[in-house]
């Protein structure tokens, strides 16, 4: 009978708790109601800067839910999507800035937003803005890097004394050239298959829409080349021309004269 008595009595313990739907160890949910807004938003920065993005998102949700309006909802809505982007959920973190932009297009910190947008879009797999991965960009589909180019764009274009503004132009940099590369491997690959014009037309996207990119001299070449297959003598030396003026180091630069015949 003694050997049934700490049975029974765990038991009942555990019949209490069960009852009490275990208040005794309170659950990271139960957020306490007497909480101000500075105290959700101030709980909810702690949660984020320990890398705890779950609860940080938690709490910055309760914080819009019990005190919609005023500042810390709206420093809310913004700080959220940038724990969605740490927390690799960049539709999340993209939805938000959306949603920030729509809901404060005045505010003073709507930049943030902006650059938020490009953040969440921007595919760095260089090593130049984070980790490095082991793979050609050119080769992956431009739409996102395309996106995030744009979203960079229309920061600096608004906004061009934003502290963001000099990183996004950085940005713009490297997804311009990502984006000539991706062309530029496209139009490659029409020239190899004997695809001239679809290769001239890729090559000259390059030159008009993404000037200045590092595939700039490689797409020049391309139509020396290809206007000289077709036949097209005048196009293929005017093309040589602007590729030795601005690209004097190219090999086909220096090849002698270069021109072909009319």
């Amino acid at each position: 009978m003694s050997c049934l008595r700490p049975l029974l009595a765990l038991l009942l313990f555990t019949s209490i708790l069960l009852s009490s739907g275990c208040s005794l160890f309170p659950d990271k949910d139960d957020i306490p109601s007497n909480w101000s807004a500075a105290r959700l938003y101030d709980e909810a920065s702690a949660a984020y800067r320990k890398k705890n993005y779950d609860l940080s998102v938690e709490y910055f949700q309760e914080l819009e839910k019990r005190f919609p309006f005023g500042p810390f909802a709206q420093r809310a809505q913004l700080d959220i999507g940038f724990v969605h982007l740490d927390n690799a959920e960049p539709e999340l973190a993209l939805s938000s800035a959306n949603r920030f932009i729509r809901l404060n297009p005045r505010h003073e910190k709507v930049d943030r937003a902006y650059y938020l947008r490009g953040l969440a879009t921007f595919d760095d797999r260089s090593g130049k803005f984070g980790p490095i991965r082991f793979f050609d960009p050119a080769t992956r589909d431009p739409r996102t890097s395309n996106e995030s180019f744009q979203y960079f764009s229309e920061l600096v274009t608004k906004y061009p004394e934003s502290q963001y503004s000099a990183d996004a132009r950085q940005r713009m940099i490297y997804l311009r050239n990502i984006l000539a590369d991706h062309e530029l491997h496209v139009a490659q690959f029409y020239v190899k298959r004997g695809a001239f014009v679809a290769a001239i037309n890729r090559a000259k996207y390059i030159i008009e829409k993404l000037p200045q990119s590092n595939a700039t001299a490689e797409a020049l070449a391309i139509l020396v080349r290809t206007y000289k297959r077709l036949g097209m003598h005048y196009l293929s030396n005017e093309s040589l021309s602007v590729l030795q003026l601005n690209y004097p180091e190219h090999p086909l630069s220096r090849t002698p004269s270069g021109k072909t015949k009319s």
